[in-house]
């Protein structure tokens, strides 16, 4: 026994390492912590609920929904003119040469999806299968353009227009939960884009006719103009008339010359013989004279004639090629009607089906793959969010890790036991020795007889939030515990609202309880303690409940005095305090002992609760606090319906008294008994 005076609470406590070394501060205990994955795995169920609600609902999907099937073919789309437009020289008015092939392509496709196109294959469709397009159900009150109007709509939805990446087709695809009109459709709407392209292509070739032979009309005129100017060039000019004078100009100079030459030559030889002014030889000289002006006349207009004939001749085949080209624009028009005529008739279209579509075998949606894959990961997603969501709206304790990583070290984790009394249990450090609930108690103890925490734990307080967390049996337990230790303890009831000893351990009639202490004189105090009998160096203090005034105002000098004289007389004090959650008796207390135990018990406790039960206490400066967690079921993790206050009515039978003819219970029995009661209703502590 320790004879030292009462210390108070030092504030730098909060400096000391307590279990494995942990330290906490004044700051306020948060009641929301990160995510824990093993607390989220014991909650496995709702992610199995969540996944077989997926998969039903996926089933009930699949099963329920209406079957699709498409339908596809292909149309190849050509980019090059009509033949009719390969010569410049009849372009019509179309801008195909310079556009970009996707250009192309895209004008194409918008074309297939425009009304009159869809208008056009929706007859084609009536006509292969009639009425097979009609809505289910028609509203009465439509009028017979509206439901064509709505037709058309379900027409156009159902078709799907897609170019083929890197070719010149065009896929078109029709979705219907018939497959024979699925590709009835398709292959009307493949149809109707042929002959709309064929019938394109036809109007422009009559157009291109028309054109043409207006064209041609222009051109025979310039050639009857060529014609008539060329005939009258020649008819004014008469260029073989004058070719005619010119051989007869050229004649007479031939004459002429040979006139002349036979002139020299006889002058030359009169010059032989006479003398140069001989008169014959002066007759011949005259002569020459007169024969060479005519030649040089006659040389000159037959350069005049020679130049007439070449300007006329010029200007003729100048009047003879422009006759030539009206002639051969005219032929070359002549000939192009005739190709825009054989163009219109034949099948030259720029669209042609490829593929035919056929009647599909195989739906293509619902898909079955795709929806139970999906369902999964729904399932998967929504199971996690409502385990997280779960796991952050829950305020009951399942179990140490919620109260892990706060400040506060647990001291202690108490397993769940079955079918036994609320005695039974208290006592089961008694009676029992190698029980589970016994060891976590002796743990308890033991880590209170550490270096660390004996100088701190003479003086216990046991304190919870509510009713029902299990103190009592802490209480009761670990007094059993530190008294085997050869310990001298005194365990006191100050709950004075519903004490709880009493009916644990019984005491002899008569015997003065905590309500006897008045003026807690030393042999008041003396003579309060109980021994307990099946536990030696255990004292017990009972109590009654006190009706006539308020517990939390007469427990401040009581506690007081009785913690005083008790330190000089016990190794150990725990005190058995109501809990704060409910009043406020324990906060009287707890400022006078050392090491102050906050309850928890798992599926019962609430976070918020425990956290302003540790609040208040750090806030009225008590800082050396453990938590014990107690009734902790591995194999359990669910919140249940609990009583307010002490429903112990089932435990573990091991936890029964022992008859006089059994072997006390061991951790054997416990196991045994549990399989026993395997498949019966068990009620958690």
């Amino acid at each position: 026994m320790k004879n030292e005076q009462p210390v108070e609470r030092k504030a730098d406590l909060d400096g000391v390492p307590l279990y494995g070394g942990s330290l906490y501060g004044d700051t306020p205990i948060s009641g929301f912590a990160l995510l824990n994955p093993r607390r989220l795995l014991r909650k496995w169920p709702i992610l199995v609920l969540s996944l077989i609600f997926a998969l039903v609902a996926a089933f009930g999907y699949l099963r329920n929904a209406e079957k699709q099937y498409v339908a596809t073919s292909l149309i190849e789309v050509s980019v090059r003119r009509p033949r009719i437009m390969a010569q410049q020289a009849a372009i019509i008015d179309d801008q195909i040469s310079v556009q970009q092939s996707s250009e192309i392509f895209n004008t194409r496709i918008e074309k297939l999806k425009g009304r009159t196109q869809l208008i056009a294959a929706l007859n084609r469709l009536d006509k292969a299968l009639p009425g097979a397009f009609d809505p289910p159900s028609p509203v009465s009150t439509d009028s017979p353009e509206v439901r064509k109007e709505k037709r058309l709509d379900r027409f156009g939805k159902s078709m799907t227009i897609s170019l083929v990446r890197r070719s010149r087709l065009i896929l078109v695809e029709f979705k219907h939960s018939d497959p024979e009109i699925a590709a009835a459709a398709c292959n009307s709407f493949a149809d109707a884009a042929e002959v709309s392209a064929y019938e394109e292509n036809r109007t422009s070739s009559d157009a291109a006719v028309i054109w043409l032979e207006s064209q041609a009309a222009l051109q025979r005129t310039e050639l009857l103009k060529a014609e008539d100017a060329l005939l009258a060039y020649r008819q004014e000019h008469r260029i073989d008339a004058l070719e005619s004078q010119r051989k007869t100009v050229e004649d007479a100079l031939r004459e002429t010359n040979l006139a002349l030459v036979e002139a020299e030559l006889e002058r030359t030889r009169l010059l032989n013989t006479l003398t140069p002014k001989h008169p014959e030889v002066l007759a011949k000289t005259e002569q020459i004279q007169t024969l060479q002006r005519v030649k040089n006349e006659k040389i000159q207009l037959t350069s005049e004639m020679e130049m007439q004939i070449v300007e006329r001749r010029t200007r003729q085949s100048a009047l003879e090629r422009s006759r030539d080209a009206a002639d051969q624009a005219y032929r070359g028009v002549l000939s192009r009607i005739q190709e825009a005529r054989i163009a219109a008739d034949e099948n030259t279209v720029t669209a042609k089906i490829i593929e035919r579509a056929t009647v599909p075998r195989k739906p293509v949606h619902p898909d079955p793959l795709r929806i139970l894959a999906l369902a999964l990961l729904l399932g998967f997603a929504g199971g996690l969010g409502l385990l997280v969501a779960t796991d952050f709206l829950e305020d009951c304790v399942s179990g140490p890790e919620d109260l892990e990583n706060r400040g506060v070290p647990i001291l202690a984790v108490v397993p769940h036991v079955r079918k036994a009394d609320r005695a039974s249990i208290a006592t089961a450090a008694i009676r029992h020795h190698f029980s589970e609930v016994v060891e976590a108690f002796v743990g308890l103890g033991t880590i209170l007889d550490l270096p660390n925490y004996k100088e701190r734990s003479q003086v216990i307080l046991v304190a919870s939030s509510i009713p029902g967390e299990g103190k009592t049996v802490t209480s009761c337990n670990l007094a059993v515990i530190l008294a085997k230790k050869n310990r001298r303890v005194l365990l006191v009831d100050f709950d004075m609202r519903r004490p709880q000893l009493a009916a644990i351990f019984p005491v002899p009639p008569g015997h003065p309880d905590l309500l006897h202490l008045q003026s807690g004189g030393e042999e008041q105090l003396a003579g309060l303690p109980c021994p307990v009998a099946d536990c030696p160096n255990l004292d017990v203090i009972v109590s009654r409940p006190m009706t006539e005034h308020n517990p939390g105002m007469q427990l401040g000098a009581l506690v007081k005095n009785l913690t005083v004289w008790a330190r000089t007389k016990y190794d150990y004090i725990v005190l058995d305090a109501p809990p704060l959650g409910v009043v406020s008796d324990a906060l009287a207390i707890a400022p006078l002992a050392d090491m102050t135990l906050v309850m928890t018990r798992s599926e019962v406790s609430r976070k918020r609760l425990v956290w302003h039960t540790l609040n208040r206490f750090r806030e009225s400066g008590i800082h050396n606090i453990g938590l014990v967690v107690n009734d902790f079921d591995a194999s359990k993790n669910r919140c249940g319906i609990y009583s307010p206050y002490g429903s112990y009515s089932q435990y573990y039978q091991a936890y029964a008294p022992v008859a006089a003819n059994e072997k006390p219970a061991d951790a054997g029995s416990d196991v045994t008994q549990t399989r026993r009661t395997k498949n019966r209703k068990s009620t958690k502590v």
